[in-house]
């Protein structure tokens, strides 16, 4: 270019740019308006708009850079529609005038809208045309864009490749004394280090980075950096620096129109105050967030912030504002909020109800909770799925092993959904229902959080392919407890574990003991008059490597239950079909067997006396 960034930094206003473009000088011209795009928002806002209304400007490659400007002005803002109308324009306009370096630039961007809507594969694809196309045309600033956004496409899945990209656009840009982009390729090489852990090395990266955009006096890219930079002190609990860098951000950027990140830093200098216990310094924070959102018409930033200070109400014992707040954080996202987000707020409200004695709203959340829970869990199954489908059609060498883990993820869903079994969960939020109407709020609200920690604890567990077996066990404690309540005080429990047993060692597959108790009660001990018991011992063979565990109760028998079962037509127990599907897809890659035998309990007079089930499971290493 004609001039470096450090001789173009005294000149960079709006009439400065505009009077480049009156002679003609447009390289220049898009040179000062990158710089200033990192300066100061509302003299570059105010030099594209007077440029995009000047019918005098004739040099049709400057007219198209200064559209994509304004789409990424429009994308920074999540104008996401407007953006999209302008890139397209823009690549029609390109591909008619042969203006290919302006062409590989819009779809560029275009590459990054798609990854906005959640279609990477296609701005994968859209990437790799811009590389072709940079190839034919060989200009360095290009091609170490190109290098750039290259890191960015490849960043979160495929880091290796990513560092290859940034390392050449730091390479390019040193060689060709590029100050601007060796600052933003130092700065991506922090960001790649902080997905990495490499925190140090990260750090060392964000003050080179710094160094050069404090020299090239670009006030919006330092607070960039001291944002990444807080992001790993926040990690690394240095709070004090943290701090120092949200701070630092905001004061330089005041009054440049960076409002909508300086939102962001209020933000985060609340959640950073909670974790502290600086409850008046985060509200003020908080605050000060939602007053910038709203400022910007930002609803959904204004839902977040609402949160944040609904949570630090609740810190200082404000429940009913903190409900409120809670609330009106859930309006405000409408349907924009995400499903996890949503079930971190109907957590806090669930406790929130409980600690002022709304047990009816509490009830109501929790079960908003759980429906939520398993929505996600089911979506996130999908997912695996759906991946796995994928990958088969693409890998058809692999068809026989894609097909068996295809088998294993749907059965592992079916397991879940028959140990969640709904009759479970009805029978459960009843039980506690009727404890709420019986008066008894106390025992009921112990009981409705014993429920709530169970199905945290299973749904937790089902992401996994293994727990500790201490892990299952606290489980199974947990349904135990709350099957008590449902069969009152005649029914006993225990759980017994030989001195050989390490449950904190050893691992074995989530929820796999449980159908068998659930069997137990079910047919075996709700018919049963008088006294109900049920017992299960733990052993482990050192030498076969296998736990095994021995579930006894003293029910009706199976001969008594079977006939009691004959009534009902079609009748086949949902969880004991899938917990052999189960075992089945278990066994196809361990070689020491999952299986289990029944053994009926009898007296001389064959007499039911109750059943045993003995479950062999191989550790799983």
């Amino acid at each position: 270019m004609a001039k470096t960034e450090i001789e173009l930094l005294n000149h960079i206003t709006a009439e400065q740019v505009i009077k480049c473009v009156t002679v003609d000088q447009y390289a220049e011209a898009i040179q000062q308006l990158t710089l200033l795009s990192h300066r100061n928002l509302h003299a570059f806002n105010h030099c594209i708009e007077t440029l995009v209304a000047d019918d005098v400007i004739t040099n049709s490659a400057f007219k198209l850079r200064i559209a994509l400007f304004l789409s990424e002005q429009k994308l920074n803002e999540q104008k996401i529609e407007e953006a999209q109308a302008i890139v397209k324009h823009t690549i029609a306009q390109s591909i008619s005038g042969n203006q290919n370096q302006v062409l590989i630039l819009a779809k560029l961007q275009q590459a990054v809208l798609n990854l906005y809507l959640k279609k990477p594969e296609e701005s994968v694809a859209i990437f790799g045309q811009c590389e072709l196309l940079a190839q034919a045309i060989n200009d360095i600033e290009t091609n170490i864009q190109i290098a750039v956004y290259g890191y960015h496409f490849y960043s979160e899945t495929d880091t290796n490749k990513a560092g290859e990209y940034i390392y050449k656009a730091l390479n390019l840009s040193k060689q060709h004394k590029e100050i601007y982009w060796q600052a933003y390729s130092l700065m991506h090489l922090g960001t790649l280090n902080t997905i990495l852990n490499n925190n140090d090395v990260a750090l060392n990266f964000y003050a080179e980075s710094y160094t050069l955009f404090q020299q090239l006096q670009l006030n919006i890219s330092m607070a960039d950096n001291l944002m990444c930079q807080f992001n790993i002190y926040y990690r690394k609990k240095e709070f004090d620096k943290a701090i120092a860098c949200l701070h630092d951000a905001i004061a330089l950027t005041n009054n440049c129109g960076w409002d909508h990140k300086i939102a962001i830093c209020y933000g985060n200098l609340s959640t950073v105050y909670l974790q502290l216990s600086k409850f008046e310094e985060a509200k003020q924070a908080a605050e000060k967030d939602i007053e910038l959102s709203n400022k910007l018409n930002n609803l959904y930033n204004v839902g977040l912030a609402t949160y944040r200070l609904g949570r630090i109400e609740a810190a200082l014992g404000k429940n009913a504002q903190a409900i409120k707040l809670m609330n009106e954080s859930i309006a405000l996202r409408k349907n924009r909020i995400s499903n996890n987000q949503l079930v971190q707020v109907y957590q806090h409200l669930f406790e929130l109800y409980a600690q002022t004695g709304d047990y009816k709203n509490a009830f109501e959340i929790q079960s908003n909770f759980m429906q939520l829970k398993f929505e996600i869990l089911n979506t996130e199954k999908t997912k695996e799925n759906e991946a796995q489908r994928a990958k088969y059609e693409a890998e058809k060498r692999e068809a026989e092993l894609c097909e068996a883990r295809l088998q294993q993820t749907e059965s592992e869903l079916k397991a879940l959904k028959a140990q969640m079994n709904p009759h479970f969960i009805f029978n459960a939020l009843n039980s506690i229902q009727e404890i709420f109407f019986l008066g008894d709020k106390r025992l009921a609200n112990k009981h409705l959080s014993r429920f709530s920690q169970l199905m945290r604890s299973i749904l937790k567990a089902s992401g996994r392919k293994t727990i500790t077996l201490q892990e299952e066990i606290n489980m199974l404690e947990e349904y135990l407890s709350l099957e008590a309540l449902r069969f009152g005080n005649s029914f006993q429990y225990k759980i017994d574990i030989d001195n050989n047993v390490d449950t904190y060692t050893l691992d074995v597959p989530p929820m796999i003991i449980q159908p068998f108790i659930e069997n137990a009660m079910k047919h075996g001990l709700l018919h049963k008059e008088g006294e109900q018991q049920i017992s299960i011992h733990f052993t482990f063979d050192e030498t076969k490597n296998v736990i095994e565990a021995t579930v006894a109760d003293n029910g009706i028998g199976r001969k008594a239950s079977a006939i009691i079962n004959q009534h009902r037509s079609n009748h086949e127990s949902f969880s004991t079909v899938a917990t052999l599907k189960r075992f089945e897809i278990l066994n196809q890659s361990s070689s020491e067997k999952f299986s289990f035998q029944y053994f009926d309990i009898e007296d001389e007079n064959a007499i039911a006396l109750g059943t045993t089930v003995v479950i062999a499971l191989p550790v799983v290493e």
